[in-house]
């Protein structure tokens, strides 16, 4: 039988064994998530409250240019609180330069209803240099 002391060595092991990740590099920790990012936009979220420190890196600009937006609709819901909170995230998206959310860009300005031709042809321009880049076809695979 084991004793009282032995139990707790055990699972302080576990925990520490559960934080072996927070040591990890910074760089190394960069790369894991910006993979993580370009597969999953739901883990991201959930990595990111699992410390302060994932959340620093998830905030990062490199991490956030990889993230997928296949999980986020083209258009939010009406709900306001949601919308101002979307287009916060998509701007931040389109700054850190994701392929996705530029192209997103473009294709509204290019469809909207009450377009002027000159933004047509910034979305289209958008929609073409994004295309050029890889990421239609980052995307398709």
């Amino acid at each position: 039988m084991e004793s009282v002391s032995e139990c707790s060595q055990a699972k302080r092991q576990k925990i520490e064994d559960s934080k072996t990740i927070l040591r990890l590099p910074e760089v190394i920790l960069h790369g894991i998530f910006s993979d993580v990012a370009n597969h999953s936009l739901n883990d991201i979220a959930s990595a990111e409250v699992v410390s302060k420190r994932f959340g620093e890196i998830m905030n990062d600009g490199f991490v956030r240019k990889n993230l997928t937006l296949r999980e986020v609709p083209l258009f939010p819901l009406p709900h306001e609180m949601y919308c101002k909170r979307f287009f916060k995230f998509m701007k931040l998206c389109r700054k850190s330069d994701n392929h996705e959310a530029i192209f997103r860009k473009g294709l509204i300005n290019f469809f909207h209803m009450n377009n002027h031709h000159q933004q047509q042809i910034k979305g289209q321009d958008q929609m073409e240099k994004r295309q050029k880049q890889g990421m239609i076809k980052r995307n398709s695979s």
